[in-house]
């Protein structure tokens, strides 16, 4: 109930309102490791302060470091420190690829595209459009209708002259 509040309040861009509700859900269940999972995306996502003392209650509850090295990577990107989220995502990605599950963690299916399309946009950032293709074009053959990937290879086309 926690997770269906929280996710109707974010669809409707109302993040103080999506983070009581799972606060409120995390302290009726302080063991719920997904609303702990999601409490901590969603202070990601909003550059929260919070943010770094959820990750480290998730590695306390033995989250992979995989996932972990996503939220991180995360928190880099919104800091603009490119280089360093790369090297997170890297570390993520290898571990990831080819994995069906990861941990029981709900969205897992999509975590080697997040680590794709992160790292694309790092690598433009970084002004590599070449790698950024590549975590692009990773990025497609896992989910071939996945838009963010065509326009990924298209900005990157046009930065190297192909386009």
């Amino acid at each position: 109930m926690y997770r269906a509040l929280s996710q109707l309040e974010r669809g409707s861009n109302r993040s103080d309102e999506a983070l009581a509700h799972l606060g409120d859900g995390l302290k009726e269940l302080p063991e719920q490791l997904e609303l702990l999972v999601e409490y901590t995306d969603l202070l990601v996502a909003i550059g929260s302060d919070e943010a770094g003392k959820a990750i480290d209650q998730l590695k306390s509850k033995g989250v992979l470091p995989e996932v972990l090295d996503i939220f991180s990577a995360r928190l880099l990107i919104r800091k603009r420190e490119w280089a360093e989220a790369v090297k997170c995502l890297a570390n993520a990605h290898a571990h990831l690829v080819g994995r069906d599950s990861v941990g029981g963690i709900p969205f897992a299916a999509g975590l080697v595209e997040q680590c794709n399309a992160l790292m694309g946009q790092c690598y433009e950032s970084l002004g590599d459009p070449y790698r950024a293709q590549h975590a692009y074009q990773r990025m497609l053959a896992g989910n071939r209708r996945s838009l963010e990937a065509r326009l990924g290879i298209a900005r990157t086309h046009a930065a190297v002259g192909q386009g």
